[in-house]
């Protein structure tokens, strides 16, 4: 609701006949219901939920595999499925395609914890197949480059080592990492405005690119601290800068890769104690059900 309000003081124009902030509105009860509808299968059809667990699991391994096959036959699945215009340039599309599976990795990579959960709970060979998931998570990140995702990797591993011994105490810690991570966003921007040229010419790329972004991130949040700029209003930000040769680069390029940053551009202080809530709401409800199974507590916490 908030969210839909700050559009109201967002300075972004589209010609659009919902915007995204009132796509989510809409989308919200649709999402939950479709999971009050896969809930309530347990009850009604305990045959239907095993057809559900094992889509799930053949559509996330499959997922990797054909991420692998991918990126190591230089794209050609991509380009099976959408093959070149004619006189169009692969190098020309490279980008997209190279953006298009680093999504697909990250939604590999949310999946993996509660699939392999799942599979390490199956009978017979569950607990190999389990283990080859998250090889096969971690194989696609490292050919995509995508260390975000292998960190995340290595953090739900944590994760879901300590719920195997303390489940509750892991998952409040997950809601505690989450909450700090929108809380202490600024903290993060400034640290990266204070690195030194040298410091950020011997990063990767793309890792030097973020951190001019969160640069200039944190100047923005200053500008509305309290309420933000209003949804959407980061693909306003159309500042550019040279950055090692490169002309032109956007200093905001659609978003500023770190969901912290996003909600305190936005939404400012009060989206981001709204969010906070909700951690917070999530985490006692969860904890305090007696409902959840202890692979479940750990499924949830490395989620």
């Amino acid at each position: 609701l908030y969210g839909v309000g700050s559009t109201f003081w967002s300075p972004y124009d589209t010609d659009n006949t919902l915007t995204n902030a009132e796509k989510i509105f809409l989308g919200v009860p649709l999402y939950l219901g479709c999971a009050a509808i896969i809930v309530g299968q347990k009850k009604y059809a305990g045959k239907t939920i095993k057809i559900l667990h094992w889509l799930l699991i053949g559509g996330t391994i499959g997922s990797g595999l054909a991420i692998l096959y991918d990126v190591l036959s230089g794209y050609g699945l991509t380009l099976l499925i959408d093959p070149l215009s004619d006189g169009e340039s692969f190098e020309r599309r490279r980008g997209d395609i190279v953006q298009n599976l680093g999504h697909a990795v990250s939604v590999l990579t949310l999946l993996t914890a509660p699939v392999s959960i799942l599979l390490w709970h199956k009978a017979g060979v569950g607990k190999v197949f389990a283990a080859l998931l998250i090889c096969i998570t971690a194989a696609c990140a490292l050919k995509t480059g995508m260390n975000a995702c292998l960190i995340a990797l290595l953090a739900m591993l944590v994760f879901m080592g300590l719920a195997a011994w303390r489940g509750k105490l892991a998952l409040r810690l997950g809601f505690v990492a989450a909450g700090m991570s929108l809380l202490a966003a600024p903290v993060l921007a400034w640290i990266a405005g204070q690195l030194s040229p040298e410091t950020r010419a011997g990063l990767p790329f793309s890792w030097e690119e973020r951190v001019a972004t969160w640069d200039y991130m944190y100047g923005k949040i200053l500008e509305h601290p309290w309420l933000g700029h209003g949804f959407d209003a980061v693909r306003t930000f159309n500042d550019t800068h040279t950055i090692r040769g490169f002309e032109g680069r956007a200093l905001v390029s659609l978003h500023p890769h770190n969901a912290g940053m996003h909600v305190w551009g936005e939404l400012g202080l009060v989206g981001v104690l709204l969010a906070c809530f909700a951690l917070y709401l999530g985490a006692k409800r969860l904890t305090n059900s007696q409902g959840l199974s202890k692979g479940r507590l750990v499924a949830a916490s490395g989620l």
